[in-house]
C-alpha cells in the first residue's frame, strides 16, 4: 500500500465515493441541530424578555436612584447653601459667651463701659460669628464636592443598564443564528466550499471526525477486521494507516451491537491502528476490538 494519490473534489459536492458517507453524517448534524434548535428558542425568549425591564430601567430609573440624583442634583445646585437652621442658634450661644468673657476681663480692669470695652466686644463678636458662618460655608461646600463624585456614580449606574441593555439585545439577536451557523459548519466540513486537492484523501477523514465530534457522535466505533465484510481500500494516510469502506456483519453479541451502526462505513482497522497508532485503540467491547476515532 502506498501514500495514496491526490483527488480533486468540484465545488459543492464531496468526491463521488465519499458522498453516501458525507450524506449520512450531514443527517447525523441535521437531527442534533432538529433536537437542540427548540432549546436554543427558549433561551432566546428568556434573554429578550429581559429587554423591557433593563430598558425601563435606564429611561425611568428606580425610585431610589431617581432620589438619589435629585438629592445631589440640589446639592450641585447650591440648594443647601446657607441653608443650616441651626447655625444662628450656634451663633447666639457663641456670642452670649464672648460677651460674658469680654465683660468679665473689662470688669475687672474697671474699664467696664468704656470706648476699648465696646471696641473689643464687638471684634470679638464679629470674628466669632464670621468664623462660624465660614465653617459652615465650607462645610456645605465639601458636600457640593462630595456630590460631583456621587453624581458620577450615578451616572455610571445608568451607563451599567445601558450596557447591560445592549448586551443583552446583542446576545438575543445573535442566539437565533447560533444553531444556523453551527449546522452550516458542520455540513461545510462534509462538503467541499469549491475545487480542492487533498493529498491522500485525508481531507475527507478528518472532516468526517470533526463533524462526528461537532454533533456530540460517539467517537469509540467497533473496528475489529473480523467483524466488517465488502471491505473496499480507498486510501492510506500519511504513516501508512489505511481507510477503507466497509459494511458491518451481523452483531455477534448484543454488547458490540450498540456500537454498529447500519449503513455503508468509512474507517480504519484496529489491527493497523495496534501497529501504528496504538494510543488512539479503544476499549475491548464485547470481545472486539475498537478505535477512538477522537484520538486519531
Amino acid at each position: 500500500m502506498g501514500g495514496g494519490s491526490s483527488s480533486t473534489s468540484e465545488s459543492g459536492s464531496a468526491q463521488k465515493w465519499a458522498q453516501p458517507f458525507a450524506k449520512q453524517a450531514a443527517g447525523d448534524v441535521q437531527a442534533v441541530f432538529n433536537a437542540n434548535q427548540p432549546q436554543l428558542n427558549q433561551i432566546t425568549q428568556g434573554v429578550t424578555s429581559l429587554l423591557p425591564g433593563i430598558s425601563q430601567r435606564y429611561t425611568q430609573g428606580t425610585p431610589t436612584l431617581n432620589a438619589a440624583k435629585g438629592l445631589t442634583a440640589q446639592t450641585l445646585g447650591g440648594s443647601f447653601l446657607g441653608g443650616n437652621p441651626y447655625l444662628q442658634n450656634i451663633i447666639n450661644q457663641t456670642n452670649r459667651g464672648v460677651t460674658d468673657t469680654v465683660n468679665s476681663q473689662f470688669s475687672l480692669g474697671g474699664r467696664y463701659g468704656s470706648g476699648a470695652h465696646t471696641g473689643v466686644l464687638a471684634k470679638q463678636l464679629a470674628d466669632a460669628e464670621a468664623g462660624l458662618r465660614y465653617q459652615d460655608y465650607g462645610t456645605e461646600r465639601g458636600y457640593q464636592n462630595q456630590a460631583i463624585g456621587q453624581a458620577g456614580a450615578l451616572e455610571g449606574v445608568d451607563n451599567a443598564s445601558l450596557a447591560a441593555l445592549l448586551q443583552a439585545a446583542g446576545v438575543g439577536a445573535e442566539l437565533p443564528y447560533t444553531g444556523i451557523n453551527a449546522l452550516s459548519g458542520g455540513l461545510g466540513s462534509l462538503f467541499s466550499g469549491g475545487t480542492q486537492t487533498q493529498k491522500s484523501g485525508g481531507g475527507f477523514l478528518n472532516s468526517l471526525l470533526g463533524a462526528a465530534g461537532t454533533v456530540g457522535a460517539a467517537a469509540i466505533k467497533p473496528s475489529d477486521p473480523s467483524l466488517k465484510s465488502n471491505i473496499e481500500h480507498i486510501y492510506n494516510l500519511e504513516d501508512g494507516l489505511g481507510v477503507y469502506s466497509y459494511d458491518y456483519i451481523a452483531a455477534p453479541n448484543d454488547e458490540i451491537a450498540q456500537y454498529m451502526p447500519e449503513g455503508r462505513q468509512i474507517g480504519v482497522m484496529a489491527d493497523e491502528v495496534a501497529n501504528l497508532r496504538p494510543w488512539a485503540l479503544g476499549p475491548e467491547i464485547g470481545g472486539y476490538m475498537t478505535v477512538n476515532y477522537g484520538a486519531l
